[in-house]
């Protein structure tokens, strides 16, 4: 086996491993904890495309194969905080809040002291400037990374065909699919299900005749992440005196 084979087979198996550590994990004896099949051709086919992108840009086989396992491993982390902390695991709609975080930067680095952002920093200049510096100027390596990444683009496009995939995750029950199928295929599977959903009908207009048909008004205020706008933004006039 050649050495780019021996780098694939190794992401493969450190998908799979990495996968095989999030909660909750599938505890059959007979898989020895490895998920169902179908959740495993899916994860093959996104790490797959993941080397293949790595590898188109920096043209390095081991390189890609540690920024592909090294991208698997952010959710998994975050799914088994979640998991430990609120009893779930890593849904879709979490991801919303990675968008979030370019929108409302200001929300996010109010909790992170600056000695932390310029460590931040340079962390983040030192491995790019390390994933330059083992980049390769191998036409053929990029063009090998970018067919792993049609090729298993392809795959999983084919893969969801399948009647298994098409039936899977048809009704929401996060924990049980994160358990069968894994995180990432959860992951992907609940977002496909979503796209496929129709919004529900406008609710019918109401007509008040008079001030007395109303119908009783309650609001309500979810506060999950409540962060004082004057330690926000610096600004005393933001203050909110009724809610001391």
């Amino acid at each position: 086996m050649t050495v780019a084979g021996l780098t694939y087979a190794a992401l493969l198996g450190g998908a799979v491993g990495l996968d095989a550590l999030v909660r909750p994990r599938n505890r059959g004896r007979a898989r020895a904890g490895l998920r169902e099949w179908p959740g495993l051709l899916l994860l093959a086919c996104m790490a797959t495309a993941l080397f293949g992108a790595f590898l188109a840009i920096c043209g390095n086989a081991a390189v890609a194969m540690a920024l592909a396992l090294a991208v698997q491993a952010l959710p998994a982390v975050a799914s088994n905080a979640k998991y430990a902390m609120l009893g779930e695991p890593l849904l879709f709609s979490d991801l919303a809040l990675v968008g979030a975080i370019f929108r409302h930067p200001q929300f996010y680095l109010s909790a992170v002291a600056i000695w932390q952002r310029v460590a931040a920093g340079l962390v983040a200049t030192a491995l790019l400037g390390v994933l330059v510096w083992l980049s390769v100027a191998d036409l053929g390596a990029h063009l090998a990374g970018l067919a792993f990444m049609a090729g298993g683009l392809a795959a999983l496009a084919l893969s969801l065909r399948l009647p298994a995939l098409r039936r899977a995750a048809a009704t929401p029950d996060a924990e049980e699919d994160t358990r069968r199928l894994g995180l990432l295929a959860a992951l992907l599977l609940y977002w496909l299900r979503w796209r496929e959903s129709r919004d529900p009908p406008p609710c019918a207009a109401q007509i008040r005749h008079t001030p007395g048909d109303a119908p009783e008004l309650v609001v309500m205020i979810q506060c999950e992440s409540f962060a004082d706008p004057v330690e926000l933004f610096g600004d005393p006039a933001l203050l909110l005196p009724g809610l001391a």
